[in-house]
């Protein structure tokens, strides 16, 4: 064979592997997109089960078990005043698309949208107020240790005081 039928057949397999890479990639693409739609879409479905507002406001009643009685109606009111509802429906929106498929997504509006589910989420920031104290020392704990034992792979981390 001549060296330049050689060369012309490398080149048109290089063209056609490379055209069909291309295709795969658009069309890859164009499923992804099309998941990604079906995706916001149930995204958007569960959080009008479970509206971002809800998720505040339960959250705050949860936290506010921990002020005085007298000063909670106070608290709850300034702080729902300073939550910034859009920005969190965003970054929920984005996390919601990004973690969980569309059967997933409906399955969590289904449920929440059930009797049982909606019991669930109005209990849910108590419940995570009584949590996230031990959770957080138990973090902060294991950090300390790790740092202490020179494993902490972070890079600029210093030692945290100890309590």
């Amino acid at each position: 064979m001549k060296r330049t039928s050689v060369i012309f057949t490398v080149t048109v397999f290089t063209v056609t592997v490379l055209v069909a890479v291309s295709v795969a990639v658009s069309v890859l693409a164009a499923e992804r997109d099309a998941d990604r739609e079906a995706r916001l879409k149930a995204a958007k479905r569960y959080l009008s089960v479970v509206p971002m507002s809800m998720m505040i406001e339960e959250s705050i009643r949860g936290f506010a078990q921990r002020v005085p009685k007298e000063r909670r109606k106070e608290f709850m009111a300034y702080a729902k005043g300073l939550m910034r509802v859009e920005t969190l429906e965003k970054v929920t929106l984005d996390s919601l698309v990004k973690t969980f498929t569309v059967e997933e997504l409906n399955a969590m509006a289904d449920f929440y949208g059930s009797p049982v589910g909606r019991s669930i989420m109005k209990k849910f920031g108590a419940y995570m107020s009584d949590v996230m104290p031990a959770l957080q020392q138990e973090m902060i704990r294991a950090v300390r240790k790790m740092q202490q034992e020179g494993k902490l792979p972070l890079q600029g981390t210093t030692p945290m005081p100890a309590r």
